[in-house]
């Protein structure tokens, strides 16, 4: 087979190795805009497949669609006191309409809690209307000084999930399902193994009161924000006067909260499972998940045949995305190819299956190629697809599991960074204590873990205080 030599080695440099893969592979194509790339169709095509999963869990929950404006007045978002402070570095404002200089500018859209409480401010009048449960899929943007492709884009393509309740047991009670929601597409569809926890209070949204994480490690050692989850109480509704009257006449404000997940998620696919060869997808996500090759076709129009005869089966038994290439590019090219864009199974059929009625499969996992009967097709594609997606996942949590290390002393949390772990920490929830770390470390707080109780014994490995939490701490991207 042809190896790309397009893509760098992972022990070349883990950094080129990546934007290598996203280049050769033909996901994106970058502008003259930093920051700013095209999605070309099969980079395009992966968000599609994972905005479908995630739309049929949100009718499940009964989720609707919607579209705000990209622009709203930066006098509004003045109004939210600790949303200007997170997010006033990354605006981009809009100052000139024309040749006429705007006396209050644009805010283009960097995230949509107050343009979603402006429309609720405007529109809810009374208790019949809650619960208010939107989704809209967008661009976003926001400035950024380090650009990588998906994973730091200055526009990016998300969803972005908001709800309004009257109460806060039914807001709380969304925040839990969207945060489920996350963990199934992440783990279950995406094949990602994931740390689950709650964010510090140095590092959650701007604005919320809790703020619910799902962190994927990569094999790089850093840890990746995956999906976030937000519970603002009634912060926002109190800002924007999002009130309602309730059944006894009086007035309330709404409980609110939001969730998004964003492009950058591809971006942790690709680093996660991806290999010196190329790109390497989950089964689920792939755009082709097979490829039919027929082998010297133009000298027997009966392998072609048989080829289609393979396709129909494949296609009646299940909607798979099956691709067959008549193309005159030769066989090692076909297969380099295929590597390089992640597509799980190859299949080829020459003169000999032809004649014996087998099928010869590349798995794009592994270095050999195997033999099946036709008889066998369907059987056998059963139990590979599950196999190939959960040896992805079990690589993915190995290796999760690999790089936690508990450190309890200073020295330890150094020796752990050094050696691109993650260490798991006794905490003392201090925004100045973890604000100094950053700044002498370049380490930030991933999240806290969710099933250890501390020991009231346990002290801050940093601060020598008591602590309140075990935390993760990792480089991140």
């Amino acid at each position: 087979m042809i190896k790309n030599q397009a893509i760098v080695t992972r022990a070349e440099s883990f950094s080129d190795w990546y934007t290598s893969i996203v280049e050769a592979a033909q996901l994106i194509h970058y502008s003259k805009i930093k920051g700013f790339m095209t999605f070309l169709p099969r980079g395009w095509a992966i968000w599609e497949q994972i905005q479908k999963y995630l739309s049929y869990k949100f009718k499940e929950l009964k989720i609707q669609n919607i579209a705000l404006p990209s622009l709203f007045l930066y006098s509004d978002f003045l109004r939210e006191k600790n949303h200007v402070t997170g997010f006033n570095p990354e605006l981009f404002l809009i100052t000139q309409k024309g040749d006429d200089r705007l006396e209050d500018p644009y805010v283009l859209r960097p995230t949509s809690e107050v343009a979603f409480c402006q429309l609720w401010s405007e529109t809810l009048r009374t208790y019949n209307q809650l619960p208010f449960l939107y989704n809209q899929w967008c661009s976003v943007f926001r400035i950024e000084k380090n650009t990588r492709p998906f994973l730091r884009n200055t526009e990016f393509f998300w969803h972005e999930v908001h709800c309004a309740f009257a109460d806060s047991n039914r807001c709380n009670d969304m925040v839990q399902r969207m945060w489920d929601v996350y963990n199934w597409l992440i783990n279950d569809i995406l094949m990602m193994a994931t740390i689950k926890g709650v964010k510090t209070t140095n590092e959650r949204f701007a604005g919320a009161i809790d703020t619910y994480t799902l962190e994927t490690i990569m094999p790089d050692g850093q840890a990746l924000q995956s999906s976030t989850v937000h519970y603002f109480g009634q912060n926002f509704a109190k800002t924007f006067d999002v009130k309602f009257q309730t059944k006894n006449n009086d007035f309330a404000y709404v409980h609110t909260m939001s969730a998004g997940l964003s492009t950058r998620i591809i971006g942790a696919m690709i680093m996660s499972h991806s290999d010196d060869h190329g790109l390497v997808l989950p089964f689920k996500i792939a755009p082709e998940q097979i490829v039919i090759i027929p082998l010297l076709a133009n000298k027997n129009s009966e392998i072609l045949v048989y080829a289609k005869q393979i396709f129909n089966k494949l296609s009646n038994h299940d909607q798979y995305r099956i691709l067959i290439d008549e193309s005159y590019d030769s066989l090692g090219a076909k297969l380099s190819n295929y590597e390089t864009h992640g597509v799980p199974f190859v299949m080829i059929v020459g003169p000999n299956d032809l004649t014996k009625q087998t099928i010869t499969i590349k798995i794009r996992t592994k270095n050999e190629k195997i033999q099946i009967q036709n008889s066998e097709l369907i059987n056998w594609m059963k139990i590979n697809v599950n196999k190939f997606d959960q040896e992805l996942y079990e690589t993915s949590q190995i290796r999760l599991e690999q790089t936690i290390v508990k450190a309890k002393t200073y020295s330890e949390f150094e020796q752990a960074i050094k050696n691109k772990k993650i260490a798991l920490s006794p905490w003392h929830d201090d925004v100045d204590a973890e604000n100094d770390l950053k700044a002498k470390t370049g380490i930030t707080t991933r999240c806290i873990k969710q099933d250890e109780i501390i020991n009231e014994n346990e002290k801050c490995f940093y601060s020598n205080k008591k602590a309140t939490h075990w935390i993760y701490f990792a480089r991140a991207y």
